[in-house]
């Protein structure tokens, strides 16, 4: 490139126009790009001699911004991508997949971080990407920034690598007959996001804003679809987010939900209790606070978690009791799952009493 870039010089210097060494380049074999970077060493101005362009240069508040923008859009389409798949599971459960779950499901959880993560990465990267482009008309040479190309690049060829194997993916299923409508919306997910990181980003190897690094302008049609896509993309991000945050609730729906947890494992470790005295002791206890005397019985609690009230406790046979608590919110509409109890340790809103037996 230094003895084109020579050459490029010296042919302007003898009053050749651009047109000219463009033309006799590509006639010796050079190709277009490598002849489009070496015109763009060198400014179109009317004067004897050719006019240098500043070269491209990478400060260290330049490699911070571009560092914390791609750093914003990396978490966006993550978080993104995981709201999306968590509107699948809150739309169409599997009950495989929470059958194999440790502990209680709450499939609000994921949507609560994912949720964040947008809240938080999304407006700084609109911003840093708004002032970095006013920076960029500026300052056009800023455009070129090897920083910015390189993350550029990397951007592209991860959300490359990502949209092939999603379409593997797809293809793999499909030729399998394993493929559900499940599988379809969270492949559909991941492609629509690797799409739209591309979409969004594709025209910055070529220059960035509107300009190639040559000084040619974008075609009108490429400028307006990158426009659509830019649009596009930041509309489905803020339609998902209000999905599923209208999906997961209010910060009080999310505490209530919690306390009632609280109360269900409160129970839980009474219920066990009782199977360690009856044990021991071959009859139920007369009250808590009689189970809760025992040396070797743990108890997590026997007052709500909110209220302070006793749990209600009455025997209802010899092996047969029950367990009453005050629940804020019904389980059929938190959706939250406890793999290994089923049914019994669902519950409506209000007060709710729980029949169980010792496994003795």
């Amino acid at each position: 490139m230094t003895e084109l870039c020579e050459f490029t010089r010296e042919a302007l210097s003898r009053g050749h126009s651009r047109e000219e060494v463009r033309e006799v380049l590509l006639r010796a074999g050079w190709k277009a790009d490598e002849v489009e970077q070496a015109l763009s060493h060198f400014a179109d101005l009317p004067f004897p001699v050719p006019v240098p362009r500043p070269k491209a240069y990478a400060s260290p508040r330049e490699a911070f911004l571009h560092l914390v923008l791609f750093t914003g859009l990396y978490v966006t389409a993550f978080s993104t991508g995981a709201l999306g798949f968590a509107l699948v599971d809150l739309l169409l459960p599997d009950p495989v997949q929470e059958s194999m779950a440790y502990g209680p499901h709450d499939p609000f959880g994921p949507i609560r971080w994912s949720a964040a993560g947008v809240i938080i990465a999304f407006p700084i990267y609109l911003w840093l990407l708004r002032k970095l482009r006013r920076e960029y008309a500026a300052d056009p040479q800023r455009r070129v920034s090897p920083v910015r190309r390189w993350l550029t690049a990397i951007t592209l060829f991860i959300a490359a690598a990502v949209l092939i194997g999603d379409g593997m993916s797809v293809v793999t299923s499909l030729l399998g007959g394993e493929i559900t409508v499940r599988f379809l919306l969270k492949a559909l997910v991941v492609g629509g996001v690797a799409a739209a990181v591309i979409g969004c980003h594709i025209w910055d190897l070529q220059g960035t804003d509107t300009e190639t690094p040559s000084g040619e302008r974008l075609r009108p049609g490429q400028e307006r679809l990158r426009g659509l896509i830019a649009r596009s993309a930041g509309v489905a991000v803020v339609a998902i987010l209000v999905a599923a945050l209208g999906l997961a609730g209010s910060p009080f729906a999310a505490r209530e939900r919690a306390a009632d947890e609280r109360r269900i494992q409160a129970l839980q470790s009474i219920s066990s209790a009782v199977d360690a005295f009856y044990t021991t002791q071959k009859r139920l206890p007369n009250s808590l606070e009689e189970l809760r005397e025992q040396p070797d019985v743990y108890l997590e609690s026997i007052r709500d978690v909110r209220t302070g009230q006793l749990y209600e406790y009455r025997k209802l046979g010899p092996k047969s009791y029950e367990l009453c608590a005050t629940f804020e919110t019904d389980t059929s509409a938190t959706r939250v799952v406890r793999p290994g109890f089923g049914n019994l340790w669902n519950h409506p809103a209000g007060r709710h009493c729980f029949k169980l037996s010792v496994r003795n």
